[in-house]
């Protein structure tokens, strides 16, 4: 009998067994493939940036505007870059840590439909809700279809869990 009075059959997934269990590295190696989605993201927004003619380093100043005020948008190279590329990197550590919790696994298709979804989630969570609280943020207006397609790239960079789980393993 299973916990809730009904009885499991073979073959059946028990997720809250999968989602409390403790594997630290399992949560290193998501940090790690976030960071490097978080970088290849930017990396995307950037051409996306360059595309529309934009500074190419618009997507890292956006992220920094929350820290450093509008003075993150002035032209040309200064520490607002530095400061987004940490804020980048930063969110993607935090989110690909969690999205490597819940995943568990290391099959590539699995990883990157959980990580359309996990674009999507980071999409409507950072780009709609969260970022826009901040003024110096809302008054860039981020172009929502960029930003979905940013996010998107992100949440596909996240299969990268796969490589940095069986790096750390080794």
């Amino acid at each position: 009998m299973g916990t809730h009075g009904h009885q499991d059959t073979e073959g059946d997934i028990n997720l809250v067994e999968i989602w409390l269990r403790r594997d630290p590295t399992r949560w290193i190696a998501g940090a790690l493939a976030g960071v490097f989605s978080g970088l290849v993201a930017c990396a995307f927004g950037m051409l996306l940036a360059l595309l529309f003619g934009s500074d190419v380093w618009y997507p890292a100043k956006a992220l920094a505007s929350p820290i450093l005020g509008p003075e993150a948008m002035n032209f040309g190279i200064h520490a607002g870059i530095a400061v987004g590329l940490g804020v980048w990197a930063g969110l993607g550590a935090v989110l690909g840590a969690v999205y490597a919790h819940f995943t568990g696994t290391n099959s590539l298709p699995a990883l990157l439909g959980v990580g359309l979804s996990w674009g999507a989630f980071s999409w409507v969570f950072l780009n709609n809700l969260f970022l826009p609280s901040f003024r110096a943020y809302m008054v860039l207006h981020v172009s929502g279809g960029a930003a979905f397609f940013v996010c998107l790239v992100f949440g596909i960079a996240l299969t990268s869990t796969a490589f940095f789980d069986r790096m750390l393993r080794r």
